[in-house]
This record gives structure tokens, sequence and C-alpha cells, in this order.
């Protein structure tokens, strides 16, 4: 329950980056490919929430759904930070997908998710 608490808290992090980003509430970020990150955002918060569902639901495929998604959350976060986004949200960003990815490898998750 702790596990599908936390992914639904990243999900709705990641969704609201993508829409501060999308908004203009939060200065774009440098490069080509700064029109594309709110996007992303959305899309990784989406999964996300697919993910919560499963998480929530004991599905047997999502462990490896909740860590491909929060390494992608991970790589977004740091990759805006990287091209120069110094903002607090940029550096909270960063946070979610670290607490959930330790939680999905600790011994007491595996057991939940049925992962040996």
């Amino acid at each position: 329950m702790t596990l599908s608490v936390l992914t639904l808290i990243a999900a709705g992090v990641a969704l609201l980056s993508g829409v501060a980003l999308l908004a203009g509430w939060v200065a774009p970020l440098g490069g080509p490919l700064s029109s594309y990150y709110g996007l992303l955002y959305l899309v990784v918060g989406a999964l996300g929430l697919v993910c919560t569902w499963a998480a929530w639901t004991l599905q047997l495929w999502v462990w490896p759904a909740i860590f491909g998604v929060m390494v992608a959350y991970l790589m977004l976060a740091l990759s805006g930070m990287w091209l120069g986004n110094d903002t607090i949200l940029s550096m909270l960003n960063v946070v979610p997908p670290l607490l959930v990815l330790y939680l999905i490898n600790t011994p007491a998750a595996r057991r939940y998710l049925r992962r040996r």
C-alpha cells in the first residue's frame, strides 16, 4: 500500500511538472527539446498512474514497470537540471523517483510484489 501511495505521489509530481512547463509557470529549459519536456513529464506521470493502479491491485508485471517508469522519470529530472533549469521544482523532481526506486528494491517490497 505504501508503494502505491508513493508511486501516486511521484506520478502527481510528474503531472504537475508537465503542466507547469507547458503552461509557462516555470522557465522553459534551453536547447531544442525544451518544448517537449512538458509532454515527456505528462507521459511519465500518466504511466506512473498506471503503475499506481498495478501496485494497488498487485499485478505481477508491476515491479519492472515501476522500475522503468521511475528510471525514466529520474533521467528526465536529471537532464532538466543538467540543461540549466535550477529551479526548486527541478530539484524536487529528483526526490520522488529515488524514494520509489529505493522502496521497490527492499526485500519486503519484493516479497509483496512476488519477485525474488
